[in-house]
């Protein structure tokens, strides 16, 4: 009888003791309890940094992601192009109206130059000459005009993320709008790469839009790790 009365006593006791570990643990100062064990996971996942280049595209509403303002600038280029096209249109027409041949009894028969040959038969050339400066001046008229419809004014992400829009300078200081999807649009150097301009290609439009360093990116992040991206566009 007296062995298990010491029996029961002894293991009465490990269960009393056993029964208290959650209460100390609770007191002690390290203050380690179940809770603490299933909250601190939590805490962890919660205080998780996000990476650079995890971007939130998913804007609530439209975010101007790059603006740059030099309307001056184009607007004098595209006079520029128009006073440049009406000079050599002209000249091209007073070359056609006025160059004539030297009469047969004016021309010398002595050994000349490469140039007085040429000169003394103007009219041989004045054909060429003439469509030569027509087209020069066109040309000039057509970069004046087509290099500001491919400068950017402003670069938006329009709400949900999905959409870029483009507003570009035109002629005589007016604004053309370009809406395209963020995937239909590709930067082909990065923006700390970039010298002078960023030149990116939209796809089904002709010839790049062009970035101005110059201008202010309000926000960098949008443009390296969304808009600004490298994508195949065919």
């Amino acid at each position: 009888m007296a062995g298990r009365s010491v029996f029961v006593s002894t293991h009465w006791k490990l269960i009393s003791f056993v029964g208290r570990i959650p209460q100390r643990l609770a007191t002690s100062k390290w203050g380690i309890t179940s809770d603490s064990f299933l909250q601190a996971p939590r805490r962890h996942i919660a205080s998780k940094k996000r990476l650079p280049f995890e971007v939130n595209t998913a804007v609530e509403k439209d975010v101007l992601v790059y603006s740059h303002a030099n309307d001056r600038f184009y607007k004098l280029l595209t006079y520029f192009g128009c006073a440049q096209f009406a000079f050599w249109a002209y000249l091209g027409l007073f070359s056609f109206q006025t160059l004539r041949d030297e009469p047969e009894e004016q021309l010398d028969t002595t050994e000349q130059s490469w140039w007085r040959k040429v000169a003394s038969k103007e009219s041989k050339y004045k054909n060429g000459i003439s469509v030569l400066c027509f087209c020069f001046g066109y040309l000039v008229l057509c970069i004046s005009i087509m290099y500001p419809a491919r400068a950017v004014k402003q670069l938006w992400l329009l709400k949900g993320g999905s959409t870029v829009q483009l507003d570009t300078f035109s002629a005589l200081g007016r604004y053309k709008t370009v809406i395209v999807p963020m995937d239909s649009v590709s930067c082909l150097q990065a923006r700390v790469d970039a010298s002078a301009q960023i030149p990116m290609k939209v796809k089904g439009k002709w010839f790049f839009f062009l970035l101005d360093k110059r201008g202010r990116f309000h926000s960098t992040d949008l443009f390296d790790y969304a808009v600004g991206l490298t994508r195949s566009v065919k």
